[in-house]
């Protein structure tokens, strides 16, 4: 029972789709809280006492020590680190569990997710009939976006290519392999296709026959990948690649990220951590300071929410004790070996490898399936308890489990009233937009999507003295360049007339 919940824990999230809110991600989260509460709640009423170890320990006080960083903000920052709530839990029962016992799971998710990126890319409208952006992009799975979807595929890969070490059924195996390898082709992800390859040795066979079968099967599937989206354009496949080249491209527009993060170090490195959702608070100031060097790359200035770099964002929010700590357990886990597995060829490493590598371009641990699918491998890779203490440690994750879903729920039903609010907007209907962001921003005060929402309801209305009074509010949660520039020309003619 333990494992199903497990595999819900990455399955559901991965497959849950709602389209109440434009916010994707945020459902997902909550998805994840459910299963994780479900999940425990079971494990209490069936045994009482949950055992947890100095491991474990150590990754609940991270969270709680980061929590202790902004102890009055807990409510207001609960996207960062309700998710990490769920997570921990998963670690504590994945380490009591058998990865053979969630292949079959993952498998099949990766097929599923596979499966619907064809048809995406062939112009069925699954799943992706009211996304906009992404560059006309269309291929999406159920995961929001091109690069979620391939970032998760890539990380189930390795449990989908655990089959072909079964001589029996070599070519259906490798038929599902190819038709995952396609799918990572078309999310016209390139990080994931680099996730991808840093995978391959961690599950790739070494039998001749196998090997060859599988290369012939990834070949055509690839070639089709190709030819179908030259044909249908819903991936735009070419204009990912001409992208590299380009001065102004997205891929120099990351490398401008990495440049202003490493500006940023010599702060992070004696800072003690600014508390969940510390980065977006902190990059405007960054970023601030590294264009007051280089007014060249001022055309790449970008208002972000995540890193997209996870060791980045990790250290920003813990701090560097924090960040040693997950070094610290990742170290064990890679040298750990399971119980009748291989030291190096091990599907559940190579997943676990994939994502970090992953991590190093991509948000993924704020993205709940792959948080989801990375703490799965890691309690694998950890392994059984082998010095635990027997304690009421469930009962306290429980509480911790109510909690975040109080304000998670909070935050959920706030955006929800708020993404109609966007809708009445767009349909110039600004009297009811503003109606509905209010309402959106006494559910959940510190929801600053909400405040930003009605301040845009409050120009489109003239209303300067409400739209000041929305900016501030956006301000202290969520301080873009954009809401920070917006907040200074309302106030200019006040500071002007004293």
């Amino acid at each position: 029972m333990n494992a199903l919940f497990l595999a819900l824990a990455v399955v559901l999230p991965a497959l849950f789709w709602w389209t109440e809110t434009d916010r994707l991600d945020l459902p997902k989260q909550a998805c994840l809280l459910a299963v994780a509460l479900a999940g425990l709640g079971w494990l209490i009423l069936r045994a009482g006492k949950h055992r947890i170890d100095a491991i474990s320990l150590s990754l609940a006080a991270a969270l709680l020590g980061m929590l202790a960083l902004a102890p009055a903000e807990a409510a207001a920052r609960v996207e960062g680190w309700a998710g990490l709530m769920a997570a921990l839990w998963v670690v504590l029962g994945a380490r009591e569990t058998e990865a053979e016992r969630l292949r079959a799971w993952l498998a099949r998710l990766a097929l599923g997710l596979a499966g619907l990126a064809w048809l995406q890319a062939a112009g069925l409208p699954l799943f992706n009939a009211g996304i906009e952006g992404f560059e006309g992009r269309r291929v999406l799975g159920t995961l929001g976006g091109p690069g979620h979807l391939g970032w998760m595929l890539a990380g189930l890969l390795p449990w989908l290519g655990w089959g072909l070490w079964n001589r029996e059924r070599c070519w259906r195996w490798s038929a599902g392999v190819g038709i995952v390898l396609g799918a990572v082709v078309l999310s016209g992800s390139r990080t994931a296709w680099v996730m991808t390859a840093v995978g391959l040795p961690f599950w790739l066979p070494v039998d001749r026959k196998r090997l060859l079968a599988l290369g012939a099967v990834a070949l055509v599937a690839c070639s089709l990948a190709v030819g179908l989206d030259a044909h249908a354009r819903h991936a735009r496949l070419g204009d990912r690649i001409e992208d590299l080249s380009e001065s102004q491209g997205t891929a120099r527009g990351r490398l401008y990220v990495w440049q202003v993060h490493l500006s940023a170090l010599t702060d992070l490195l004696v800072s003690p951590g600014a508390g969940p959702e510390g980065f977006q608070r902190s990059w405007p100031a960054w970023q601030a300071h590294f264009l007051a060097t280089h007014p060249e790359l001022e055309p790449f200035r970008s208002d972000l929410r995540h890193a997209h770099a996870d060791a980045v964002e990790l250290l920003c929010d813990l701090g560097p004790g924090g960040l040693a700590l997950a070094i610290g357990i990742l170290v064990i886990a890679v040298r750990r070996r399971r119980a009748g597995g291989h030291p190096f060829r091990d599907p559940v490493l190579g997943c676990l490898i994939v994502l970090l590598a992953g991590g190093l371009a991509a948000p993924l641990w704020s993205f709940a399936p792959t948080l989801a699918l990375a703490s799965l491998c890691l309690g694998l890779r950890l392994g059984p308890m082998r010095r635990p203490l027997f304690a009421y440690s469930g009962a306290v994750l429980l509480a911790a489990l109510l909690a975040a879903s109080a304000c998670l729920g909070l935050r959920l039903g706030s955006e929800i009233v708020r993404a109609e609010a966007s809708r009445a907007r767009l349909a110039a209907q600004p009297v009811q937009a503003r109606s509905l962001a209010e309402r959106a921003a006494e559910i959940d005060a510190r929801n600053p999507l909400a405040w930003i929402e009605l301040a845009m309801d409050c120009a489109q209305l003239r209303d300067e003295g409400c739209l000041c009074q929305a900016l501030q509010q956006a301000a202290r949660d969520l301080p873009t360049d954009a809401v920070v520039e917006a907040l200074a020309r309302c106030e200019r003619p006040a500071r002007a007339s004293r």
